[in-house]
Formats: structure tokens, sequence, C-alpha cells
């Protein structure tokens, strides 16, 4: 929820007008976002091509470093306390994909 309401503001900055249909059922029933199918960012069609290049050079702005054995470790640690104590890892951040 903080995420998608962190981009729309973001596009809205620069004049992207969003609309995001599910956030007031996601804000009461927020255990059952991915049975909703997650928020959906709505962006008017006209507006979609500046939307995506202005999410795009957010992605592009990180930078994405090698794999350091450090890494690993973490990632380890994490599954290690998914299966022992059931709390599990952060939705994002942890096991991100790199950008290409």
């Amino acid at each position: 929820m903080a995420e998608t309401a962190v981009t729309c503001s973001f596009l809205r900055a620069y004049g992207i007008h969003t609309t995001v249909p599910s956030a007031h059922i996601v804000s009461v029933n927020w255990h059952m976002t991915v049975a909703f199918g997650g928020m959906e960012i709505r962006v008017p069609e006209r507006q979609r091509h500046d939307a995506k290049l202005l999410l795009d050079s957010i992605d592009a702005s990180h930078k994405v470093d090698e794999p350091s054995p450090r890494s690993w470790m973490v990632k380890i640690a994490a599954i290690i306390v998914l299966f022992f104590f059931s709390v599990p890892p952060p939705a994002k951040g942890l096991f991100k994909k790199p950008a290409f």
C-alpha cells in the first residue's frame, strides 16, 4: 500500500493522473491483497508512455552491484528464520531481481 501511494504521488508530481481501483478494498482487507490481484495503478492512455518513461527512470537510477558472499548469507538466514519462526522475508528488497 505504501509503495503504491509513493508511486502515485511521484507520477502526480509530474502531472500524470493516477487511480488505484482496489485501494479502498485493500486498505480494509490488506491481508487479501494478493487475492485481489495486487494494487494496480491506472493512468490515462494518452499519458501511458510518459508514466512508463518516468517509472523506467527510477529503475535505471538504481545501481546493481555484484552479489557478495554476505548477500548469500543474508538470504540463507532469511530462509532459516522463515522455516523456524514462520516469519516471512520482506516483500521487496531481499530477493529483488537485478535491473537490466
